[in-house]
């Protein structure tokens, strides 16, 4: 039976001041405003499960990220109140068959054997997009309070980013694959807390035992998820989800970050708007154009 500290005195609401939550407004404001990037366009916005589990931060840097949305199988606040819960929300979502696969299927990866037998205080945020490329990328961390007493246990906290449509064909509802993945893993590895911790892919993990800027134990690095080879212009599905593992004790959050979730658009190689000759018109090729007009601060 897992125990939760008790705090003992309460710690002002930020450890930096520039740090604050933002109501995140609607689903669809929420991914408009504080995720959508460029190259795509987005539609049917769903978020399943209880309003506290989602909120959106800004002006500072939550493990790693300076701004975005977080997904939190518990009440999302609690990343800056320090708070602990050892609840299942009454209006909860409970169980996800893929979430639930997404655990089984990690202690075989990493050679251990234990079992996770249901998952609880599912968060999940979905949407279809229509890419303007042939890929789609966005920015995360992944971090946890399963950190570093219940890794390797069936206490092991699951997220997956599931994307399906033309030309996928994963193991997933509807043929999604998971895209929450270690990076260069082979076979791919998702991640979780015993995945990604200090013993197994230790080069993506950081130790927060201080709670030190947001009262996580430990969390990823910045990661990339990324897909290539979408068929352009076609419409295609992405859930983001997070729950509990086998029980509803110690929160974990996803983190996304503001404005990274984008299609790069391919161009011929020096062609219209690829100014870096990379064959793909991006952000990098804007700096240059800016550069090359010698801006200073704007144009």
């Amino acid at each position: 039976m897992k125990k939760l500290v008790l705090l003992l005195a309460f710690t002002p609401l930020f450890s930096n001041a520039q740090l604050e939550l933002r109501d995140p407004g609607t689903p669809d404001e929420m991914v408009g405003e504080f995720l959508l990037g460029s190259g795509i366009l987005v539609s049917n916005v769903v978020f399943n499960g209880t309003e506290v589990q989602r909120t959106a931060f800004v002006g500072g840097e939550f493990m790693g990220l300076d701004s975005g949305i977080v997904l939190s199988s518990a009440a999302a606040e609690n990343i800056i109140t320090g708070l602990l819960n050892d609840v299942s929300y009454p209006d909860g979502v409970y169980g996800d068959a893929d979430l639930l696969s997404v655990a089984q299927s990690v202690p075989p990866l990493i050679g251990q054997s234990f079992f996770i037998n249901e998952v609880y205080d599912v968060a999940s945020l979905e949407f279809d997009f229509i890419p303007f490329g042939d890929n789609l990328s966005f920015n995360y961390s992944f971090g946890s309070d399963e950190y570093l007493a219940w890794v390797n246990s069936s206490f092991n906290d699951v997220f997956g980013f599931f994307v399906s449509g033309p030309g996928i064909n994963g193991p997933y509802e509807n043929g999604a694959i998971n895209v929450a993945i270690v990076p260069d893993s082979d076979p791919a590895l998702p991640i979780t807390v015993s995945s990604v911790n200090p013993t197994i892919n230790s080069s993506f993990y950081i130790d927060n035992p201080l709670n030190e800027n947001i009262y996580i134990n430990g969390y990823t690095s910045v990661l990339t998820a990324q897909i290539e080879g979408l068929q352009i212009g076609e419409t295609y599905h992405i859930r983001l989800a997070i729950a509990d593992g086998s029980d509803t004790a110690l929160e974990s959050v996803v983190l996304l970050q503001a404005g990274s979730f984008t299609s790069v658009v391919p161009v011929a190689p020096g062609g219209p708007g690829d100014f870096n000759g990379d064959g793909y018109a991006d952000v990098s090729d804007l700096l240059m154009l800016i550069a090359d007009y010698g801006c200073e601060g704007s144009c």
